[in-house]
């Protein structure tokens, strides 16, 4: 089914989603039994040869509710002819009528959609798990007890969130990868798209991360009313974020920064962010809870066989552990350590036993700080062998931090800051690539899209300072005001003045008109342009030659003419479209039910079930899904006029060239459809 028709954004860019809304169950759900449906469902039950000699066509099916794949089949005629069709009465639909939506109003499947996403507020329900998303192909991803599972989002993102680093394994490839001179190559992602594509719309981006557009710069939208909230389209599916170390809410909305641990403010409109701070205060304190509270100023090693009940094997960011070291350079028989809930969950701290219990419960001081080389490979200059075997090592607190690590703010302070310089240090003394620029200080290499993008990708700030002119990149922006200066795209009109006189943040026309090129809308039209206010002539120069009632002006509901003439006999527009008042009850529970899906009910209308998108799968659409994504825009040129129609049929075929059974078609009206983008 078709989901959503047309959007047509603030650019005035129609775009064409086609977004097919499937019962997509995984391997564990349990398969609907049709041996007992209602014959109330039931309309008409006839043959499809009857239905062949009665004329009726394959849209006169897809008008009754008919599952797709069955009217494609009618209409290729390769139906088994003996076999009976299910004509549904109102409003079941399905290949036995088992089926209907959660509504009893007569609307549109493509209605059903917009208002399932539009009634949606913010999640109320934060610790249902079952609404969480998952992406479950790789594997050890899932670091429960202390964080929700992993966000498709996450992968290359910079961070090892699996064990066994598989979801930033290969990711250097796109780091290194170039784009050919007629295309755009997208920041972080190194995606190529065309060049057309490129800043057609602040909401329409071809980029995952959407450095092909303008960042639309709205704090508070994206903290608590993201439209992503409300909308189902590739702006949120197929969008990741363009901000490093940010916080991924699963629907392409995300936090600005890692989720703290006991924020009440919620990040995620769908809550996201919540459920992980649920998790995270859920195994926080659990294990110590039995403990006296006298017994919090004594030290470990006085409660040593007590602690051993509770923490040698604990499953909370708490842990008992004994000194593993191969070559018996143990400081001590037992290490206690905590998995610290801030930057990640990078850090594990370790406590001697002679330290206090109080200190241990409440993050203050360690006396060392563990990590996992492999994400910090430039801290291992001050690693010690105390004991541990897992795969961690540990440097002595004073060595990484100069701050007193007391809890609280200032904890998470310097804890941010260790892991900036775990993110932006490196060990590498040269790069593999000639597309890779080297930090010589930072010692680490990144692409030299990178440079001088507003961004500090090196401790030591080497990719800010760079002479980028030299590159002979057309797509940088030259500072008229610096001639030496070339920014990244990106770093274009991002809410920062880089170049002296800020022109970096104008518009196109801003510019021109800084020049003396001013747009022939802003003449007499009884402003003073701001950017013309020190020149000696300025827009509103000589008006008195300019007539007040001219088309460019006219009936635009401002007075130009001081009679008002320019206002006369103009035409009484009326908006016509009215909202539909549509008089039901729709519940936020039902909404949230099946993620990003539809709920349906299933025969009895007591069993719910969930239709998903492409994007997802499972009995709740909580799967993120493997897929190929599309988008394009087709140009007809002719040099004399004519009508005409194309029918697309897009088909993947796979790397032994056989054709899948999932395809897609468009009707292609060049008069109607020129420069309309087709997402699918």
């Amino acid at each position: 089914m078709t989901g959503y028709d047309e959007y047509i954004d603030s650019s005035q860019v129609t775009i064409y989603h086609l977004i097919p809304y499937c019962r997509r169950p995984d391997q564990n759900e349990i398969k609907d039994h049709l041996s007992n449906i209602s014959m109330n469902n039931i309309d008409k039950i006839i043959t499809f040869n009857e239905l062949y000699k009665q004329g009726v066509t394959s849209q006169q099916l897809l008008e009754w509710s008919v599952p797709i794949d069955i009217a494609e089949k009618y209409e290729m005629k390769v139906l088994d002819l003996t076999k009976v069709f299910y004509n549904c009465s109102l409003p079941w639909f399905g290949p036995k009528c088992q089926y209907r939506f959660d509504t009893k109003l007569p609307v549109s499947f493509d209605d059903i959609v917009r208002r399932n996403f539009i009634h949606r507020m913010a999640h109320d329900m934060l610790y249902d798990d079952n609404i969480g998303t998952c992406y479950s192909f790789l594997t050890n991803c899932y670091n429960y007890p202390l964080s929700v599972c992993l966000d498709w989002r996450e992968i290359c993102d910079g961070k090892l969130d699996c064990t066994n680093g598989e979801d930033e394994k290969y990711c250097q490839l796109l780091e290194m990868n170039e784009c050919p001179d007629d295309t755009y190559r997208c920041h972080y992602g190194g995606q190529c798209i065309p060049l057309t594509f490129v800043k057609d719309g602040p909401t329409s981006p071809d980029c995952l991360d959407g450095t092909d557009e303008i960042e639309l710069y709205e704090e508070e939208l994206y903290r608590s009313k993201s439209a992503c909230l409300t909308f189902p389209t590739f702006r949120c599916e197929e969008h990741t974020s363009r901000h490093l170390r940010s916080f991924p809410c699963g629907d392409g909305q995300y936090a600005f920064s890692d989720i703290g641990l006991l924020s009440a403010i919620r990040l995620c409109a769908n809550g996201r962010d919540m459920i992980a701070t649920f998790y995270r205060m859920r195994f926080l304190s659990r294990p110590l809870e039995s403990l006296f509270v006298q017994m919090f100023d004594s030290t470990l090693v006085s409660n040593i066989d007590i602690l051993k009940q509770i923490l040698l094997n604990s499953t909370s960011i708490y842990m008992m552990i004994p000194c593993e070291s191969i070559g018996r350079k143990c400081l001590t028989n037992w290490l206690f350590k905590v998995e610290v809930y801030y930057a990640y969950s990078k850090f594990h701290f370790i406590y001697l036993p002679n330290r206090l219990l109080i200190d241990f419960a409440l993050l203050i001081n360690p006396d060392f700080i563990c990590f996992n080389p492999k994400d910090c490979p430039a801290l291992t200059y001050c690693v010690i062998d105390i004991g541990i075997n897992n795969g961690l090592v540990c440097c002595a607190a004073s060595e990484l931090s100069n701050e007193l690590l007391n809890g609280g703010n200032e904890m998470q302070d310097a804890l941010e800051k260790l892991f900036i310089r775990c993110s932006t240090t490196g060990i590498e003394q040269s790069c593999s690539h000639s597309s890779l620029f080297h930090c010589s200080l930072s010692l680490k290499c990144i692409s030299k899209h990178r440079l001088v993008d507003g961004i500090i990708d090196c401790y030591f700030e080497e990719d800010e300072v760079f002479p980028t002119c030299q590159l002979n990149d057309s797509k940088r922006f030259i500072c008229e005001s610096e001639q030496n200066k070339c920014l990244s795209p990106i770093a274009v009109q991002n809410g920062k003045n880089d170049c002296q006189n800020e022109e970096d943040e104008m518009t196109e026309n801003q510019r021109n008109t800084l020049k003396g090129d001013v747009p022939f809308a802003l003449l007499c039209d009884g402003k003073n342009h701001s950017l013309l206010l020190k020149s000696n002539e300025t827009d509103e120069t000589n008006c008195q030659y300019w007539p007040c009632n001219n088309p460019y002006v006219r009936c635009n509901r401002l007075q130009n003419c001081a009679d008002g003439t320019d206002e006369h006999n103009c035409p009484k527009l009326k908006c016509t479209w009215k909202e539909p008042t549509i008089n039901e009850n729709i519940s936020g529970i039902k909404n949230w039910y099946c993620n990003r899906g539809i709920i349906i009910h299933f025969n009895d209308n007591k069993t719910n079930k969930c239709l998903c998108p492409p994007s997802y799968f499972g009995d709740r659409c909580q799967w993120q899904n493997q897929r190929i994504s599309l988008t394009l825009q087709l140009v007809h040129r002719v040099e004399t006029y004519t009508i005409a129609i194309f029918q697309i049929i897009i088909m993947l075929i796979d790397e032994q060239r056989q054709i899948t059974s999932y395809h897609e078609q468009i009707t292609y009206v060049p008069k109607r459809d020129c420069g309309t983008k087709y997402n699918i």
